[in-house]
C-alpha cells in the first residue's frame, strides 16, 4: 500500500491533482471474519483507485480527489456498506510524501474510534499530530520488561505429534492491564515501534518439548 500511495502522489504532483487515504479499520462482532471486506471496498471507489489490506485494516487510495467533502462521501458508501470507522488524510499536490499521508490517515482513524456518536469517519487534522500516550507508552514497553511471550502448540494430525509452536506476545499493561495483539499491534506498526517489538520476539529463548511430549504437553 505505501507504493501506491507514493505512486499516486507522484501522479498527482505532476497533474495537479490532490490525493487522499482512507484508513478504514472495520467493526466486527468477537470471532467474525474480514471475507468480503476487500470487495466492499472496491465497489465504494473507483475502478482505478487501489485497495489494499494492513493488518486487520484496509486502506483505499483516492487519486483524484477535489475536495475533502469527495473523501467524505466515498467513506460514507464505505461506513453504509459495512460497519466500521474511518480516518481520512489528504495532500495536495506535492504537500506529503507516503509515509506523512499514511500516518495522518492512522491519526484519523484513531480520532474516528474514539468517537461514541456521529459520523464514523474522521478527517486530519493539525492537532492530531501529537503522539498518543499509548503510542509513547509502547516504545517503552520493551526496555521496562511489560511484554510477555506465549507459545501456543502446533500439532500434527491423527497422531498429535508436536511439529512447532506459534509465538503470541501480549502486553501486561501496569494501568490497563494484559493486553490483546490487536490492542497495540497495529499501534506499533503506525507508531515506528514494530521494529523494537520483531527484535525483542526474535531474541526469546526458543521452546523446547519436554522428553517425550506430545500435543497436549505443555512446551518447556
Amino acid at each position: 500500500m505505501r507504493e501506491a500511495v507514493a505512486a499516486a502522489l507522484s501522479r498527482g504532483a505532476r497533474e495537479g491533482r490532490s490525493t487522499a487515504v482512507l484508513l478504514v479499520g472495520p467493526e466486527r462482532p468477537d470471532g467474525a471474519t474480514l471475507d468480503g471486506f476487500d470487495e466492499l471496498m472496491r465497489r465504494s471507489v473507483l475502478r482505478d483507485d487501489p485497495v489494499g489490506r494492513i493488518g486487520d485494516e484496509f486502506a483505499a487510495v483516492l487519486q483524484d480527489i477535489r475536495s475533502v467533502d469527495n473523501a467524505e462521501a466515498v467513506a460514507r458508501r464505505i461506513a453504509v456498506a459495512g460497519p466500521a470507522r474511518i480516518g481520512i488524510a489528504v495532500a495536495a499536490p506535492g504537500e506529503y510524501g507516503a509515509d506523512d499521508l499514511l500516518h495522518r490517515a492512522a491519526l484519523a482513524l484513531q480520532e474516528a474510534r474514539s468517537r461514541s456518536d456521529g459520523a464514523p469517519w474522521a478527517c486530519y487534522e493539525p492537532d492530531l499530530s501529537a503522539s498518543t500516550p499509548l503510542a509513547e507508552e509502547l516504545h517503552e514497553a520493551v526496555g521496562k520488561g511489560e511484554l510477555r511471550l506465549l507459545y501456543q502448540p502446533i500439532v500434527a494430525l491423527p497422531d498429535g505429534e508436536l511439529t512447532g509452536v506459534e509465538a503470541l506476545v501480549r502486553w501486561a499493561h501496569p494501568e490497563r492491564g494484559p493486553l490483546e495483539p490487536d490492542a497495540f499491534v497495529p499501534l506499533a506498526e503506525r507508531s515506528g515501534a514494530i521494529g523494537d517489538l520483531g527484535r525483542w520476539v526474535l531474541g526469546r529463548p526458543r521452546p523446547r518439548p519436554r522428553a517425550g511430549s506430545g500435543a497436549c504437553r505443555r512446551c518447556s
